[in-house]
């Protein structure tokens, strides 16, 4: 094919210009993805540290105390939360206080004190364990065992519960370390 030299010199003046806009093209294409690469690195960095911390605050007790509480202290904590609960003082029938123990070398101590409660609705073992729990005293719920009780002729339609709880306390009490 005999193409005229003037027509030749404007399809590669067209062709350089066509490679040229598309280097240009290709070459933001590729500094937006290098930018939003380099974005995403970052990103990624700031995902790491934030999920560190998380994994290091979880192991940090949430609620913590600088002292022990005392057999009264919890009494009276443990009465108001009977009368927010709608419960006979009769129906709680045992507080064992325990003494705090060191938690795995730690800081802290954790300081359990079981409770045996009689005929009680969940509702109002809901509303018991809340109110000793948002009480600021730094309680928390360990563990939990419903029983079911003895019914008698007597008794109503709703149901109860015999209940077994351990509240603990954690408590900041640092090691102390021997001078060197």
């Amino acid at each position: 094919m005999n193409v005229p030299p003037r027509k030749r010199n404007w399809l590669t003046v067209g062709a350089g210009a066509a490679l040229l806009v598309g280097n240009m093209i290709a070459y933001l294409e590729f500094h937006a993805k290098q930018a939003a690469a380099s974005a995403a690195c970052e990103n990624l960095e700031e995902c790491k540290s934030v999920a560190a911390d998380i994994k290091k605050l979880r192991l940090q007790p949430s609620k913590v105390t600088l002292h022990a509480h005392s057999a009264s202290e919890v009494s009276s904590r443990l009465e108001e939360a009977l009368k927010f609960a709608q419960l006979p003082a009769s129906c709680l029938v045992r507080i064992d206080p325990q003494p705090a123990r060191r938690l795995n070398g730690t800081d802290f101590k954790e300081q359990p004190t079981s409770l045996e409660l009689r005929a009680v609705s969940i509702k109002q073992l809901v509303h018991l364990l809340y109110k000793l729990e948002s009480s600021g005293a730094g309680l928390q719920t360990k563990s939990l065992q419903l029983t079911t009780p003895v019914k008698t002729q007597s008794d109503t339609t709703i149901e109860t519960w015999n209940v077994q709880v351990v509240l603990t306390s954690l408590i900041f009490a640092p090691k102390k370390t021997s001078p060197s």
